[in-house]
């Protein structure tokens, strides 16, 4: 039986980090201006069709998310206010134990 993570062909799922997704972008970018053919440019990053759409799709949440950070999964606040708080918070205890 496969595992939680395969599909049913037993392929394992490769979770992309925020850069390797701002790298995909990057080639394909490169990709379209030396007129090369979507498929060819899968082919040559080695990722499948739905993999690009997904990236391409959601390029804007990626380019403005991007801050050196290694995070494989981009997740919005449910409480914005909260969260800063809680961000200044451990800033300022960081700072202290310095």
């Amino acid at each position: 039986m496969a595992s939680a993570s395969s599909g049913p062909s037993g392929i394992k799922r490769k979770a992309l980090s925020t850069s390797d997704k701002l790298n995909i972008l990057k080639k394909y970018d490169e990709g379209c201006k030396a007129n090369k053919k979507q498929k060819e440019i899968e082919e040559e990053l080695g990722i499948a069709p739905s993999t690009l759409r997904t990236v391409l799709k959601s390029r804007v949440d990626i380019e403005k998310n991007v801050g050196g950070t290694k995070r494989q999964k981009l997740k919005h606040a449910k409480h914005e206010d909260l969260e800063k708080v809680l961000v200044e918070w451990f800033q300022q205890k960081k700072n202290s134990q310095q």
